[in-house]
């Protein structure tokens, strides 16, 4: 890729001239072919890959209609010094992660807390918390509350001594994305 160097009236020029486009990048100039499109069909990942892209331009795009949405993201555009649109859109592409299920406090009784670790690039918006049988079947389920952003599920049903458990927490951002992490536990 060959870069220009251009006087201020040439400077502006952009585009597609013939076998040859003209791109902007970080305040340079530069030029390469046109971009090819393959003869071949896309595949089923990059369809879903597409797809996933026109969500998340949706989700970008309803941002500015919306003043709560956008007084979320804005500071964070300014901060990250690009669009609210750029900022939003890779909310929606970046899932939650859930780090963690801290059980050292958990004896499998009322009460007993469950401290879940969650993060993603924007903000995490709830956690929830399931207790799953050894069949799968659901023994309690609940939202976490957060407090320094850490997540903490009370239980509120006592499992029987030895009984094994999965314990799901899933975090959800705010374009409603959502990652989980499963963890065993005998009672």
């Amino acid at each position: 890729m060959a870069k220009l160097i251009l006087n201020g009236l040439l400077d502006r020029i952009k585009g597609r001239f013939g076998d040859i486009v003209v791109r902007k990048r970080n305040g340079s100039s530069f030029l390469s072919r046109p971009p090819t499109r393959p003869d071949v069909p896309p595949s089923a990942a990059q369809v879903d890959v597409q797809n996933r892209f026109k969500l998340a331009s949706a989700f970008a795009n309803s941002v500015a209609g919306d003043p709560v949405k956008l007084a979320f993201y804005e500071p964070l555009a300014l901060e990250k010094k690009t669009s609210v649109f750029a900022v939003a859109m890779s909310d929606y592409l970046k899932r939650p992660r859930v780090t963690g299920i801290e059980l050292s406090d958990y004896r499998g009784q009322i009460g007993d807390p469950v401290t879940v670790l969650a993060t993603d690039d924007t903000q995490v918006m709830s956690v929830a918390v399931v207790i799953r049988s050894a069949a799968g079947l659901v023994l309690e389920e609940g939202a976490a509350a957060s407090a320094d952003g850490v997540w903490r599920y009370t239980a509120t049903t006592a499992l029987p001594a030895g009984e094994t458990v999965t314990i799901e927490a899933k975090a959800k951002d705010r374009p409603g994305n959502s990652g989980t992490l499963q963890k065993p536990f005998t009672a």
